[in-house]
């Protein structure tokens, strides 16, 4: 019986196509589908703003509810960025954070277009309470949100004043009140400041005219921080150096600060600014303009002194930290003097510590090596002959008796937390007055009225010869 051989087909190395039904159309995965759809922003607008016409204006319930029976009908994930624009300025931006001028109406819900002029934070915490719903029922959009759709509308906000309110579609600024009681915002006080022959506004100087819009944006943009909505990294994007110069940026925080503060404590504030990398406050002051007196006149200008007080003793305590640090890094790897002085009069030149507070750090910083403990019979000698090589460090910022009183108060206290010195305390007196460091003047005025409560009897005694010399020594002078 003879069998006939299949034939059989010579691989080619090419995927053969699975069979197929004529006539029957393949259907697409969904997420496929979505992906090779047309980007359409402006169908999604047209979309968006059809069905929240349908709700009554002034019904921010019925706007939750709307945004939130839309997610299933519009894709919120492909358009977040677009989205977020509408519900937040109203419009589509153009490149370079414009308005996009293409004769569309505006959102009927939006921040801008929504909140009362002059805002009032009642009205402005019932918008961000539909925010808050939005996002918790669609959590994927918290991310985008406060990384990127927010951040890029914030980074533009000088920009929406400009070309009027988006729900009244008129092409002039509108001009309104201050956003909150008692509140002359930066853009408000700088106002009347010439502008440079060119026309433009000066470095430093904010734009003339009120910006409610940007008023309400950074009122709700508090509102998002301290409801958790948006992480406090979001303040950084009104850093720029467009915003920054032009004075945006400082009219922008106040409002912004004012508003926190309603809400939350100076503490919950300040750990907030640190958490978000914007406690220093000076970076929001053009570059011509950090200093203290400045930053301390714009935020008494709008009541906001706890800020700067509170500022400035962070301020204060972190300058304090690092130049001890580096001070007692010179002193153990053996710095020359000038070495130090000089480095000690840059830190000194910023005026963010106290001159009293400056010499106490110093004093601090000078004795920090000595092993008081190593050979306790010896500690005398060694802190005298400390002091006669390092006294020239102390007598640039013991200049007036302010400073040198400071100075013998901390001698005071450290003597009297180091027990193996404390007899040596008029000694080391004697040795600074010798040096040309402390006056006599300010060694009497110590021992009058000027002394500190730690030891006081005990150090106030130690003195008594001294002074009672030094008196002498004056009354001698006078008779001359």
């Amino acid at each position: 019986m003879s069998s006939t051989a299949t034939p059989t087909t010579a691989p080619t190395g090419k995927k053969q196509a699975l069979p197929s039904l004529a006539g029957v159309k393949t259907k697409q995965r969904k997420g496929v589908a979505k992906a090779s759809a047309k980007h359409e922003p402006a169908v999604f607008r047209d979309t968006l703003c059809k069905h929240l016409e349908a709700v009554p204006a002034g019904d921010f319930d019925g706007y939750a509810k709307k945004l939130d029976d839309l997610g299933s009908v519009l894709d919120y994930r492909k358009y977040e960025q677009e989205f977020f624009q509408l519900l937040l300025v109203g419009r589509l931006l153009a490149p370079g954070g414009g308005f996009l001028q293409d004769g569309s109406s505006a959102s009927p819900f939006s921040v801008i277009g929504s909140a009362k002029e002059p805002a009032e934070l009642g009205n402005i915490k019932t918008i961000a309470e539909v925010f808050n719903k939005l996002i918790r029922r669609y959590k994927y959009l918290q991310k985008d949100f406060e990384e990127t759709s927010l951040p890029a509308v914030l980074q533009h906000v000088n920009k929406f004043d400009n070309v009027g309110n988006p729900g009244s579609g008129a092409n002039t600024p509108v001009i309104a009140s201050a956003a909150l009681p008692n509140l002359a915002v930066a853009a408000g006080t700088a106002a009347s400041a010439p502008p440079s022959r060119s026309g433009t506004p000066q470095p430093g100087v904010a734009l003339p005219g009120p910006r409610p819009n940007q008023d309400k944006l950074a009122m709700i943009t508090a509102v998002f921080v301290t409801t958790g909505v948006a992480a406090p990294t979001v303040l950084a994007s009104i850093k720029k150096d467009h915003l920054v110069k032009d004075g945006t940026t400082l009219a922008f925080l106040t409002v912004y600060l004012k508003t926190y503060l309603t809400n939350e404590s100076i503490d919950h504030l300040f750990s907030s600014l640190r958490r978000g990398g914007c406690h220093d406050l000076m970076e929001f002051l053009p570059a011509s303009r950090r200093s203290m007196p400045e930053l301390a006149a714009a935020f008494k200008k709008v009541g906001l002194d706890a800020i700067t007080d509170m500022f400035q003793k962070q301020r204060a305590n972190e300058v304090i930290k690092v130049t001890s640090a580096h001070l007692r890094e010179m002193i153990a790897g053996s710095d020359s003097n000038e070495e130090i002085i000089s480095y000690l009069k840059d830190q000194d030149r910023s005026k963010a510590i106290p001159d009293v507070d400056f010499v106490t750090l110093i004093w601090s910083g000078l004795v920090s090596n000595l092993d008081l403990n190593e050979n306790p019979a010896g500690a005398g000698d060694e802190l005298i002959k400390e002091l006669k090589e390092t006294a020239a460090i102390l007598e640039p910022f013991c200049q007036s008796g302010r400073t040198q009183v400071a100075l013998i108060n901390a001698i005071q206290s450290w003597c009297y937390k180091n027990t193996t010195v404390t007899g040596l305390f008029v000694k080391i007196l004697l040795n600074l007055f010798n040096l040309d460091v402390l006056s006599s003047d300010a060694i009497i005025y110590w021992h009058s009225k000027g002394s500190r409560p730690d030891g006081r009897q005990q150090f106030l005694k130690q003195a008594d010869p001294l002074v009672k010399k030094l008196e002498e020594q004056e009354e001698e002078s006078d008779e001359e």
